[in-house]
């Protein structure tokens, strides 16, 4: 199952070069992770131009510098690899075991071997930013001498999340009381962001993904007639295997 994994608040990025040599450690703020899982498979995107990774691995934070992994860092690839080129599509990576905690930051700490380029944002959002140092320092636990925060920038956009799968929520929607077809969609509770959308069949039933946490989830019936009512959504929650 593909869903968001961060997204950037902003569109309006570009392409930066970026010297070689520079270990870049990118992190992303808990707001921007939708799910806990057990692995995970990252898409890296395609701007416009050449991007090359020496070695990437991703972590939680420990105690330490806002840049220091917590211990549990683990090695991403591509086709196996250390190293690779994002040319001229999007790549994905392999499958990599990693237990995510939506309630703590994800660091992307990247390589870049050569003279390469990353994306980055016309403007500042004090919640994501990045850091760097020269040389390979991506693997170290405690990091120390990185120059930063600076720019917001993102590299990878999308991931998909393999692991605990998402809630079914399963259930009827009810105009007057007779079932009715309609758009149905599921949100994150705590910060009103889009999970899954689909529809109601036209005797009213629905099932639809749901974020794994209970706390978190909520679905919703829309209108998409003026004037329509609905005096009843009844869903029942059901876990993923």
């Amino acid at each position: 199952m593909a869903i968001t994994f961060f997204k950037s608040l902003h569109d309006n990025w570009f392409d930066q070069s970026f010297a070689a040599g520079y270990t870049v450690v990118f992190v992303i703020p808990p707001d921007k992770l939708l799910c806990s899982v057990t692995s995970v498979k990252i898409l890296f995107s395609f701007k416009s131009i050449d991007r090359n990774f020496g070695e990437l691995w991703i972590g939680h934070p420990g105690a330490g510098d806002p840049y220091d992994f917590d211990g549990n860092q683990v090695k991403v690839q591509v086709g196996g690899s250390d190293s690779w080129v994002i040319d001229s599509d999007d790549i994905w990576s392999d499958e990599v075991a990693f237990a995510l905690d939506p309630s703590k930051a994800l660091l992307l700490a990247a390589y870049l071997p050569t003279d390469s380029y990353i994306p980055r944002l016309l403007c500042w959002d004090s919640n994501q930013f990045w850091y760097y140092k020269i040389g390979n320092d991506a693997a170290t636990t405690d990091k120390s001498d990185y120059t930063g925060p600076t720019w917001a920038t993102y590299t990878i956009l999308y991931a998909e999340l393999i692991g605990p799968a998402a809630y079914q929520l399963s259930g009827t929607v009810k105009e007057k009381g007779s079932p009715v077809s309609r758009v149905v969609r599921s949100y994150k509770r705590s910060t009103g962001e889009l999970f899954a959308s689909g529809s109601s069949a036209g005797d009213g039933t629905f099932s639809i993904d749901a974020p794994n946490d209970t706390d978190e989830m909520y679905v919703l019936a829309l209108d998409d007639d003026a004037g329509d009512q609905y005096n009843a959504l009844v869903f029942d929650r059901v876990k993923g295997a």
